[in-house]
């Protein structure tokens, strides 16, 4: 019990929700309708507000569709105008005026010849479809149910799609055609079924199980009925549920079972006059007429036909009207009143007729046909569309990839490019520059062997000078002298150390790298080695130092061993150089 207040007070918090919900949209409407200046903008407000208040409160309907009606001659709004149209159309049909239902949902059509508004003139078209169709002319009510659902089908709304199916499942189950009716029933239900909307499913399921009733299986067609008796009962919808009621009754009928058709026949009409609906108090009225026939009390059924058939009028219910009118010619010809018996006989007969007019059903058969032939035509033009983007999508792909690669193979060239002249440069800069160090080689071992020859003219010259000095007139002796001593002060002594600068600005880092590799080299060695690192001969190096070749030799072979060269096929001057 406690679960069960719960479960009561959630729901009771959801519909309230929903009930503010739907109240703050209103206010919000009326608010923006005093507030707005524009009529077009009003108009489109008042219909907004005619369509919230049209389940609610029919009066308030009318009155905001009528003021948007209105304004919308006024201005000449067409579409504003034919919305207007639609919504009093529909409160019309409600208080079974069908005639100006049929008018004002001709008027809104012909207002949305123009529209881009394919909604609404799917609407309109779905609204008129339910009048031609009361009014048995099944190939207009075809027609435009067949062009809405085209619409739909197109805004994928598939609420409206499912209602469509439904009501063209109506137009041939009316003329009989079972098969057809049950294949776009089917349809209805399988879409509501998706989009779980259990108003929707609790109306299929009548719709399904009155097939199986008329087609001689009352045990499928009662399986349907319970099922819709639960979903409705849980919803509330009486009008539903009272159809309900009047199919099952006339089960039981069929079945000799006077008592349970009784029951549930009268239900349906306590239900139809508690709503003071003519549609249902017309079906259980006939029905009821049809019990009492068959219980033998022709007198009370003749009462109840009679009723039917009246309220079949109001309605313009043209199966309920030949219904009655068979029931009371039955009437009157068991009573021998064969002149009322031929009249409502031959009224029954012209009904019958309009009904099931082969002409209609041939119309009907050729709409189906083109529509189905162009809704072929309108898939096959989608997939030819899709494949032709699919082909697009490919070759631009394709063209994209082939730039792309087009755009990476030149700039892999430039790139290449750019590093073949880098590698280039760098080739040039390094030839350059062993150029360079080469020359500066030469003008090293230049300078140096200038200023070693210099030092050994100096040398020789002084020498000579005074070894003849004694020779010259004592006169000259002086003057001998000081040239003897300019050419001693000339005697350039820091040759190596001059040698050894010029020779680290050429090769920066030459010594210590020896120095680094070798430790234990000694002064002359290192001397050596710097002179062998300029390519000169033993022969230069021996006049340089001032020593016999083959000592040169010795020293070259000692430096060998000593940087563990011996043994090897390296050349001492490139190992020197690799320094």
């Amino acid at each position: 019990m406690k679960y069960c207040k719960y479960i009561f007070a959630i729901y009771f918090i959801f519909v309230s929700c929903k009930i503010f919900s739907k109240e703050h949209e209103r206010d919000s409407l009326l608010h923006e309708l005093h507030k707005t200046i524009l009529p077009s903008d009003k108009i489109e407000i008042l219909n907004l507000l005619a369509e919230e208040y049209f389940s609610k409160d029919e009066s308030q309907a009318e009155n905001y569709a009528s003021q948007a009606l209105f304004l919308a001659q006024s201005i000449n709004d067409e579409l504003g105008e034919a919305i207007a149209q639609y919504h009093l159309a529909g409160i019309a049909q409600n208080h079974d005026h069908f005639d100006e239902a049929f008018q004002k949902l001709k008027m809104a059509k012909l207002g949305l010849i123009n529209s881009s508004k394919s909604s609404w003139i799917g609407k309109v078209d779905v609204r008129l479809a339910i009048e031609y169709k009361r009014r048995l002319e099944y190939e207009k009510a075809l027609s435009l149910l067949l062009e809405a659902l085209d619409i739909f089908t197109k805004l994928n709304d598939e609420n409206t799609i499912a209602e469509i199916n439904n009501h063209i499942g109506g137009v041939y189950f009316d003329q009989g055609n079972y098969e057809k009716a049950y294949q776009y029933y089917q349809n209805s239900y399988s879409i509501y079924s998706e989009i779980n909307n259990e108003e929707g499913i609790g109306s299929l399921l009548i719709n399904l199980g009155e097939i199986y009733r008329l087609t001689g299986k009352p045990e499928d067609a009662m399986s349907y009925y319970k099922k819709a008796l639960l979903i409705n009962t849980n919803l509330n919808r009486e009008y539903q549920l009272a159809i309900i009621y009047n199919n099952i009754g006339n089960i039981y009928l069929s079945a000799g079972n006077a008592d349970s058709a009784t029951k549930y026949l009268r239900q349906s009409l306590t239900i139809g006059e508690k709503l003071q609906e003519h549609g249902l108090i017309s079906s259980a009225s006939i029905s009821l007429g049809n019990l009492l026939i068959h219980t033998g009390n022709p007198a009370a059924a003749k009462s109840y036909f009679s009723e039917g058939l009246e309220t079949a009028g109001i309605k313009s219910n043209i199966g309920n009207l030949r219904d009655a009118c068979k029931g009371l010619s039955d009437i009157y010809a068991a009573s021998g009143d064969y002149k009322m018996a031929y009249l409502y006989h031959d009224r029954f007969k012209s009904l019958s007729d309009s009904i099931n007019s082969v002409q209609n059903q041939e119309k009907i058969t050729r709409l189906e046909m083109q529509y189905i032939y162009n809704h072929e035509q309108n898939i096959n033009k989608v997939r030819k569309q899709k494949k032709q983007l699919r082909y697009f999508l490919i070759a631009s792909f394709l063209a994209i990839v082939l730039i792309a690669m087009i755009l990476i193979y030149g700039r892999q060239k430039i790139k290449i490019k750019h590093t073949t002249a880098s590698a280039n440069n760098l080739k040039l800069e390094k030839q350059k520059l062993q150029e360079e160090i080469e020359f500066k080689n030469r003008e090293l071992t230049t300078n140096v062997m200038y200023m070693v020859r210099k030092n050994e003219l100096i040398n020789i010259i002084s020498q000579n000078l005074i070894k003849v000095r004694n020779k010259f007139d004592a006169k000259l002796r002086p003057e001998i002298q000081e040239i003897i001593i300019g050419l001693q002060s000339n005697f350039d002594k820091d040759i190596w150390k001059e040698f050894e600068v010029r020779f680290r600005e050429v090769h920066k880092n030459f010594y210590d790298n020896l120095m680094k590799q070798h430790p234990n080299l000694t002064e002359n060695e290192k001397k050596l080695c710097a002179l062998l690192r300029l390519d000169m001969t033993t022969k230069e190096i021996a006049a340089i130092t001032h020593q016999n070749p083959s000592s040169i030799e010795v020293a070259r072979t000692r430096m060998r061993k000593k940087m563990n060269l011996s043994n090897t096929e390296i050349n001492l001057n490139s190992y020197l150089s690799g320094l």
